[in-house]
């Protein structure tokens, strides 16, 4: 796999860039994790786990949840979560299962804010649906417009213009349009040693900004540091990293009422 070469988010950069939001934004000292249990559950819980230990040393997690894909009823850990005083959650359920975290954390009442890794709790129209349930959650959202490069604004107004909408979500798809159109891939057996040595030396101008591919032993892959948002209001304002987040309107929020309690 020498040739390839990861353009996408990795669970590193996802639970990296949540964590160190979470850390500025809350300062919980106790936290508690809940994913799925899943190769990607558990590498988000080892990750943000580590992001902890190495950079916030004064945060405990005190839970350590794993559940099955599609659970239906969180009570029993939203229990214990509630018994151990963790003051910030952060994981990934989704799918169908998105609603469930949402709805029953605010309904059980549980002090904890909800901190997910993304999925279903980014986009606009599960907010719109849950609205009250996601009031002042920190969500991982990958994407969000900006000026990273001088290749971004173009590429986002040819994208409304080819599809008729803004930007998607996930940085993948734009990153990957300006990568194909700028970079056509050379016919099969083209690729050398040399070419993919260089192509790993060269800074790229992409839609998340000028970045660089680490080297082979360390997966060629593009790290950066995804964008994290906060519901307020039912729109999702941007608090992380802090050069998106100065430019957005509203202000961060470090957290929430009780859930059903008056603000």
């Amino acid at each position: 796999m020498g040739y390839v070469f990861q353009l996408s988010p990795t669970a590193n950069d996802i639970a990296r860039s949540l964590a160190a939001a979470v850390a500025e934004h809350v300062k919980p000292r106790k936290i508690a994790l809940l994913n799925e249990n899943t190769d990607a559950g558990r590498d988000f819980s080892r990750i943000t786990r580590e992001w902890f230990q190495q950079n916030a040393k004064d945060a405990e997690v005190v839970a350590d949840e794993f559940v099955d894909r599609g659970v239906t009823d969180l009570t029993p850990q939203f229990a214990k979560i509630k018994r151990v005083g963790a003051q910030a959650i952060v994981g990934e359920i989704y799918g169908s299962s998105g609603p469930v975290l949402f709805n029953q954390w605010f309904e059980l009442r549980v002090p904890a804010v909800v901190r997910p890794h993304g999925g279903d709790g980014g986009r606009q129209s599960f907010i719109d649906q849950h609205a009250k349930a996601v009031e002042g959650a920190i969500i991982n959202n990958r994407w969000w417009p900006a000026r990273y490069s001088e290749v971004s604004e173009p590429m986002m107004a040819a994208y409304k213009k080819r599809t008729g909408t803004d930007r998607p979500t996930s940085p993948c798809r734009p990153t990957t349009r300006r990568w194909s159109s700028s970079r056509p891939s050379p016919r099969p057996g083209a690729w050398t040693p040399t070419r993919s040595a260089g192509h790993r030396e060269r800074h790229l101008a992409m839609a998340w900004g000028t970045r660089k591919f680490t080297p082979l032993a360390e997966g060629h892959r593009m790290p950066i540091q995804t964008v994290v948002i906060q519901v307020q209001g039912g729109k999702k304002v941007p608090i992380y990293p802090a050069a998106v987040a100065s430019k957005a309107v509203g202000s961060t929020r470090p957290g929430r009422p009780t859930p059903g309690e008056k603000k």
